[in-house]
């Protein structure tokens, strides 16, 4: 069944509690002896044979108050098997406030506030000169009488200051303990929060002095030079064998500077540098054809790498870089430092972390994901950077120099050409120095502070990333297309980048690079499936950082590019359609492209791509069978994404099985559960299997029939009898504060193209009425009658949905249809005149007028008789508007004069690309261009006597195409000449504007290139913005579909490997009297058994009794044989155990366990012995060999939730700070004294993380009563587990942290 995705935790209702309440719950808790349950069993066992009562978890529960064991929140654990808690602590307790050995809580005096000590040493003060005063006085007394008024008047004076002093004091620690009570009741909220996990910590700790180079260098190989990065070296671009020697040159040059570890370039015979920067092969010297030493440089080609060069002034630094593990090791993380071309780079690793990763892997330059270069090769022609830009760098223990007296390895890395330095990811942590490189602009998302982020925006380095660490995106080109974004841009692109690959990666859990680079390996943009990689041209990058200009506009590009890494589903030739499909589902979750839809147009105002947010659109073009990609193309999913939602959708896509038409109708049919014969086989018109067919019809689904209203955000569809809602549209747009007309008839548009009326849109075949039409919830209709209602808005901008319920019927009676409910939306904007282009008609006589459209433009228009400006108001023809878009100039009725009529307006450039502005009309017109709204040219000009066609004719003269930069305007001007000519019928024009398909390759499925797809453009008529208007800066925000969801797992197993010894046994016969002795039994030993020569059963147990030593308390027993095939493993017996090996109670009766890796194990309530009786009666093979039996304490808690802070419904209130250090999620966040946290969950365990650098002093309460931790294991990791709750009851529990002092929480944890 479909998840609901929209219930959240509304915070109001969490409980409100105070710290003083808090702390009186705290002190009101009595304390209680802690009885162990060694004494327990001891004073049991003495008196009877019954089991002592440590088998139970008193030692753990006695830890919770006797009136919370009363009030039953605690379970008592002694009921669950395996995962028990530990008996002994191996670490400190973590709430100082709390003495784990007795639980007693230490009351300390409230410390003085530095007012009352200040006041306190002056009356010390005070008290030391009376005393003085009093001994002046019994030495003279006549003194003392001379100047008794004085001293009296001394006294009054400094008792005065004392007490004002005093006075001072208490009044200063009243207001800051009350400032502290109000503090704890003031929510903290991050203004960047985040949900993604990030294994990542970086900390500078000094700089070290760059050797610089004096002068580039070369091999001299080309006779052409190098080429500049962006600017193609023309001199060897051709075809003829000299230019392709040309080229191979230079390749061969990049890749002799490489070293042979680079893949697509290693050509240089080295693989590691020593401290000076001579090349080496393993332990030999690297020597150039004339026998010398090679060196490390700085090359020619470097120079202006990545459009900028590092100054001489930046310094080189020496950061510490912590990284763990990620859910996928492909791939390398951001170091956030480049390395200049030429210069040294030390690398120094722990001998610890050396032998755990087994070497490091660095890359100098951009790499996909997989380690490949983004190599120029002959073949392809081009030469608009340096060949090879990446180096690639191997570290391990043969490679780099070990120092004993620091434990560390030293290697040395670098590059001829320079560029950013990444780390590939590893499967386990490991902290690695890197000194002498710089540091460049990056942002981490959910690690990197505004602060950090705008210093190294200062660095000179010409290179940019944003990452989103976990199962996302790495944006990764020249700084340049970075530079016009602040922080909280950057910030808002990386959380919509995290929100969409949280929608793919449910097609598939991988990370994806883009590279931005002037060289792009394949047509305009290419993705490389299964290598993690995208490459873009460069300027693209900008794109996928333009938060605003994404959410408004799209970057359909760079997502197309992007999504080509979660194909292979749907219903088969979907290489360059699937990927769109994924598109349109995170632009209907995360962008408002849909709201500018508009009714009237046969586009519906939209362009391009974006025409598919649009419901109806979509399925007319279905209906109407004019497949702009084809009969496989992106409308068939598209309508079935806004008929079921983006979950169902999803989970067809995903459960695909791969490409077929019968795949996809299963996986589509399963996930919604309704008939999909209809869809495919009749309106799609697409071949189905009789298989499928009859699965289809043995479901008893009802049949689904698409249906769409350009008015709709979303419709019902029934799952399993409950009604669903899908949202995948933005509200339709209507003018504030004026009634609107809605028309629920049929969509009608006729041959031309003209929009008829209606917007109600069904396949053929199919009547409809309209059942019922429900009020919104602000405003209100009118029934007008005939399938028209008037909306009156109120003031608020939302009405709220309006459900409107259609009665299908299938013409033929075929198949019954379920009723449809649309859920129309309307918002009210101040701005519905950006889509209104202004006019100008000039009228002239007869003898004035001009010969043609461009003479009237240069002409400025002059000599005319009459000027009228105003909207681009077409007539209206039978109650409708007459147009196809709103740039075009319609007449129904010839005007009364000659006019020449100037329409203007612009076009908004959503992502770069090369695009084509055209023409049509009748019978003369032209077309201006700008690229600043300024200084115009002449893009087109078209003269026509008739015009039978309502296409773009798309010949030369009637358009002109533009290579054009993203989040940019295209200015136009539209001439149209109107002449009164009674034979000729009346004028028009109209403007026309589409995004050029670049070339594209074919890849097989393993990512190979088998053929291209030629560039390619498809014209429609544009939908332009007003001339002056300028985008909301009113921020558009999205919640996201799929949240992050992670699990953590923990451990706290004792195992007990102390020597034991044999004390008797019973009808032990072994094999081999001198070689299977008893005594191998608890040697230590796994090489060596006992070995019975007969067969155990009841009426002859083979029974053992050992001593352990000591007493231990365990919950497993693990029994191991002897390796073989034929396994003789004891599978039934009875275990028992004692304290004085003479009272037994029984711990367990296990009948025909199963061995496995030669051994069984046996579960077992915990209890401490120190002597163990064992019966066996049965083998899993005849005889009886064993090798050695272990007891161990296991408590294990598999699978918790892990929660971010930043999590919706966790609360902070007081002073927290956000750090960011080596934590869960990239930062974790440390409160001050009173500070507190408040989390509801669901469960019946419930934990704390905090890191193991920084003090973490606090209590904890659940459900009102402060709680106190279980014994913890030590960690050595860098994020520890600081509190872990007894097993409490089932359902809901209100947590509230409470801070003590200052206490650090990195995440929560609940099971």
């Amino acid at each position: 069944m479909p998840e609901n995705k929209s219930g959240t935790t509304n915070k109001n209702q969490k409980a409100k509690e105070t710290v003083n309440k808090a702390e009186s719950v705290a002190k009101s808790t009595g304390t209680q002896k802690k009885t162990t349950a060694k004494a327990s069993a001891a004073k049991e066992a003495s008196s009877s044979a019954k089991k002592p009562a440590s088998a139970s978890k008193s030692s753990t529960t006695s830890k919770v108050s006797t009136k919370e064991k009363e009030t039953k929140d605690v379970k008592a654990t002694s009921k669950t098997q395996v995962n028990k808690e530990p008996k002994k602590s191996t670490i400190n307790p973590t709430i100082e406030s709390v003495d784990a050995s007795n639980n007693t809580k230490e009351i300390k005096a409230k410390p003085a506030s530095p007012k009352a000590e200040e006041a306190k040493e002056e009356l010390k003060s005070v008290h030391e000169k009376q005393e003085k005063e009093a001994k002046k006085e019994t030495v003279n007394k006549k003194s003392q009488t001379e100047n008794g008024s004085n001293n009296r008047k001394k006294m009054i004076s400094l008792l005065t200051a004392v007490g004002f002093l005093l006075l001072f004091g208490i009044t200063i620690t009243c207001i800051l303990a009350v400032q502290s009570c109000s503090n704890s009741k003031d929510e903290y909220s991050n203004p960047y929060k985040t949900s993604t996990k990030v294994g990542y910590e970086a900390e500078v700790l000094g700089t070290v002095k760059r050797t610089i180079p004096t002068e580039e260098k070369n091999e001299g190989r080309s006779s052409v030079g190098y080429p500049k990065y962006g600017y193609t070296l023309k001199e060897c671009i051709g075809t003829d064998p000299e230019k392709v020697e040309m080229r191979n040159a230079i390749i061969g040059e990049s890749s002799y500077l490489t070293t042979v570890n680079t893949w697509n370039g290693g050509g240089g015979g080295y693989n590691r540098f020593d401290s000076e920067g001579y090349l080496y092969l393993n332990d030999q010297p690297t020597l150039d054809a004339d026998g010398n030493p090679r060196k490390l440089y700085k090359h020619t080609a470097s120079v202006g790498l990545y459009m900028g060069d590092v100054s001489d002034d930046e310094p080189g630094v020496i950061k510490r870089l912590t990284m763990q593990p990620r859910g996928y090791e492909r791939g390398y993380s951001v170091t956030g430092l480049y390395a200049p071309a030429g210069e040294l780079v030390k690398i120094e690793i722990s001998k610890e972390d050396m032998e755990a990763t087994g070497g490091l892997t660095v890359h100098i330059g951009q790499a996909l994901y997989n380690g490949k270069a983004n190599n120029i090769w002959a073949a392809k022609n081009a030469m608009n950077r340096f060949p090879v830009i990446m180096n690639t760098m191997n570290i391990t223990k043969d490679l780099a120099d070990y120092s004993e007296e620091t434990n560390t390895y030293t290697a040395y890395v670098g590059s001829f050409v320079g560029g950013p330095v990444y780390i590939r990811n590893k499967s386990v942590p490991f902290t690695v120095t890197i000194s002498g490189a710089v540091t460049y602009s990056h942002f981490i998302l959910g690690y990197t502070t505004k602060e950090e982020f705008e210093e190294n925006a200062k660095s000179s380095a010409p290179y940019f990333d944003l990452e989103v660490w976990e199962y996302g995106v790495l944006h990764s080109g020249p700084k340049t297309y970075a530079e016009p974004f602040s922080y909280d841009d950057i910030y808002d692109a990386a959380i919509l980048w995290d929100k969409i690959a949280l929608v793919s990666t449910q097609i598939r859990q991988q990370g994806i690079v883009f590279l931005y680079d002037p060289f792009v390996a394949a047509g305009a943009a290419v993705a490389f499936p299964g290598q993690g990689a995208v490459n873009c041209p460069a300027g693209w990058m900008s794109g996928s950082l333009n938060y605003r200009s994404f959410v408004n506009s799209g970057a359909w590009g760079n997502m197309h590019e992007f999504n080509h890494n979660f194909q292979g589903w749907g219903v088969g030739n979907g290489g360059e359609v699937t990927n769109n499909a994924l598109n349109l589902v995170s632009y209907s979750l995360f962008t408002k492209i849909s709201s500018a839809r508009s009714i009237g147009s046969i586009n519906e105002g939209l362009g391009g791509w974006n025409r598919y947010t649009s419901a109806s659109w979509a399925l007319r073009e279905i209906t109407e069978k004019r497949f702009s990609n084809g009969t496989r193309g992106l409308s068939i999913y598209a309508t079935l994404l806004h008929n079921f939602g983006q979950e169902i959708f999803i989970n067809a896509a995903k459960t695909s099985g791969g490409q077929s038409v019968d795949k996809f109708f299963m996986s589509s049919m399963n996930a919604s559960h309704y008939d999909m014969t209809y869809y495919y086989k009749e309106l799609l018109g697409y071949t189905v299997s009789d298989t499928t067919l009859a699965a289809a019809r043995d479901t008893k689904y009802s049949m689904f029939v698409p249906a769409a209203s350009i008015y709709q955000t979303g419709r019902s569809y029934t799952y399993d009898g409950e009604k669903h809602y899908t949202e995948t549209m933005k509200p339709y747009v209507i003018p504030y504060g004026t009634d609107f007309t809605i028309d629920l008839n049929k969509c009608v548009f006729d041959s031309g193209n003209i929009y008829q009326g209606g917007s109600i849109v069904l396949p053929e075949g199919f009547s409809y009425k309209i059942k019922s039409v429900s009020q919104p919830e602000n405003g209100s209709l009118t029934d007008l009658g005939d399938n028209n209602y008037k909306f009156t808005p109120n003031e608020s901008i939302y009405s709220g949905k309006i459900y409107v319920t259609l009665e299908v019927t299938k013409d033929d009676g075929a198949f019954a249809v379920d009723d449809i409910e649309l859920a129309l939306e309307f918002e009210q904007s101040h701005e519905m005149n950006k889509t209104m282009l202004e006019r100008t008609t000039y009228s002239y006589s007869s003898d004035k007028m001009y010969n043609s459209a461009t003479e009237a433009y240069d002409a400025a228009y002059a000599n005319y008789s009459d000027k009228v400006e105003g909207d681009n108001q077409n007539p209206i023809l039978n109650g409708k508007v007459v147009q196809n878009g709103n740039a075009e100039v319609w007449f129904t009725e010839k005007p009364t004069t000659d006019q020449v009529i100037e329409i203007k307006g612009k076009l908004h450039i959503d992502e770069i690309g090369k695009y084509r502005l055209a023409l049509r009309g009748r019978y003369n017109c032209a077309l201006y261009a700008s690229l600043d709204g300024k200084d115009y040219e002449l893009a087109a000009t078209y003269v026509q006597d008739k015009t039978s066609s309502p296409n773009f004719p798309n010949t030369e003269g009637t358009y002109k195409d533009y290579e054009l930069e993203a989040d940019t305007w295209l200015y136009f001007k539209a001439v149209l000449l109107v002449k009164l000519d009674s034979t000729k019928g009346t004028s028009f024009i109209g403007v026309g504007f589409g995004k050029f398909t670049p070339e594209a390759p074919i890849m097989d499925e393993n990512g190979e290139v088998i053929g291209t797809i030629p560039e390619s453009v498809r014209v429609s008529y544009a939908s332009a913005l007003r001339e002056d208007y300028e985008f909301s800066t009113e921020k558009f925000e999205s919640e996201y579909f799929y949240k992050r969801q992670y699990k953590y797992s923990y451990k706290n197993n004792r195992y007990f490997k102390d020597p034991a010894t044999i004390v008797t046994s019973a009808n032990y016969s072994p094999w081999d009297k001198n070689e299977h002795v008893l005594e191998n039994l608890v040697d230590g030993d796994k090489n060596t058994w006992i070995h019975t020569n007969y067969t155990a059963s009841p009426s002859k147990p083979l029974v053992i009794v050992v001593d352990l030593g000591k007493e231990i308390t365990a919950n497993q027993m693990t029994m191991f044989t002897q390796p073989r095939a034929d396994y003789r493993c004891p599978v039934t017996f009875l275990l028992e155990g004692s304290l004085d090996g003479t009272t037994w109670f029984n711990m367990g009766s296990y009948e025909d366990l199963k061995v496995s890796n030669y051994s069984v194990v046996a579960n077992f309530e915990e209890t401490t012995f120190r002597y163990y009786r064992v019966n066996i009666t049965k083998s899993s093979n005849r005889y009886i060999i064993i090798s050695e039996i272990q007891f161990a304490n296991i408590f294990e808690l598999p699978n918790g939730n892990h929660i971010t802070l930043d999590q919706e419904e966790v609360t902070l209130k007081g002073t927290w700070k956000a750090e960011s250090i080596l934590s869960s999620f990239g930062h974790s966040y440390t409160g001050k004294k009173n500070s507190v946290i408040e989390y509801e969950f669901e469960g019946t365990r419930f934990a704390v993380l905090s890191s193991a650098k920084l003090k973490h002093n606090f209590e904890v309460y659940i459900d009102g009563k402060k709680v106190t931790s279980e014994d913890l294991r030590e960690d050595p990791n860098h994020i520890i587990m600081s509190f872990l709750s007894a097993e409490l009851s089932e359902g809901k529990h209100k947590v509230r942290i409470v801070c003590t002092g200052t206490a650090n929480i990195d995440s929560l944890l609940y099971w």
